[in-house]
């Protein structure tokens, strides 16, 4: 389903999203928080300054996309791929990042990945001095187990 060009601050909280082709869509300062976005496709959108809190980006394709300014605090982007995605000042904290594709991400710093939760599978920049993050658990293993020793 193709939903069209500018939703520009569009106020659409909880928005049930899922699939949707969003792509080359400006979203420039729209507020998608807990927006349910799971599988959708929002290759070239513009989503600068947008508001993405808590949302479900689980295996969405951002390639392309401009995140500039975006608010993806504790939003789910499991899976997710952001070939050339712009992620300047994007604010990642405690953003799910497991197995995303952030490889070729631009304008990515390591505050935004010491922030974020991420895995061993998580796919990060190479030759850009980036280290994955010591409280990034291991494939499978749940976050709040993390960093737990054992020891009596």
């Amino acid at each position: 389903m193709y939903l069209g060009k500018s939703w520009r601050q569009s106020k659409t909280v909880k928005a049930k999203l899922a699939e949707a082709n969003l792509s080359k869509a400006d979203l420039r300062d729209a507020d998608l928080k807990q927006a349910n976005l799971t599988s959708a496709t929002l290759s070239e959108a513009n989503l600068a300054g947008a508001r993405l809190r808590g949302a479900d980006l689980t295996g969405v394709h951002l390639d392309k996309a401009n995140l500039r300014g975006t608010d993806l605090a504790g939003a789910n982007l499991r899976g997710a791929a952001l070939h050339w995605t712009d992620l300047g000042q994007a604010d990642l904290k405690n953003a799910e990042v497991y197995a995303t594709d952030l490889h070729l991400a631009q304008n990515l710093t390591q505050l935004q990945l010491d922030s974020a939760r991420g895995d061993e599978e998580t796919k990060l920049p190479e030759g850009q001095g980036f280290r994955r993050p010591e409280s990034w658990t291991a494939p499978n293993e749940p976050a709040d187990k993390a960093g737990e020793s054992g020891e009596a």
